[in-house]
């Protein structure tokens, strides 16, 4: 392979490598990242345990006592 046509097509090669890494990468940590986000605190009243939940709720049961808690504001 003569050497005008080898830095070329390694270029390329690089540079298509590292775009397909790129983007599996990126959705991998926008998966993550979406897992983190749906996660609430939440602190019992009655009990003062500190405990969370994944979903979109407002309202959660503690694990200890069974009340129910709002979730925490930040």
């Amino acid at each position: 392979m003569a050497l005008s046509t080898f830095f070329p097509a390694f270029t390329t090669l690089a540079t298509l490598v590292i775009g397909v890494m790129w983007f599996l990468y990126d959705r991998r940590d926008r998966r993550i990242c979406d897992r983190q986000r749906f996660r609430h605190a939440y602190r019992c009243i009655k009990c003062g345990r500190i405990y969370e939940r994944r979903g979109q709720r407002e309202v959660a049961t503690c694990p200890d006592c069974g009340f129910a808690n709002d979730r925490l504001r930040f």
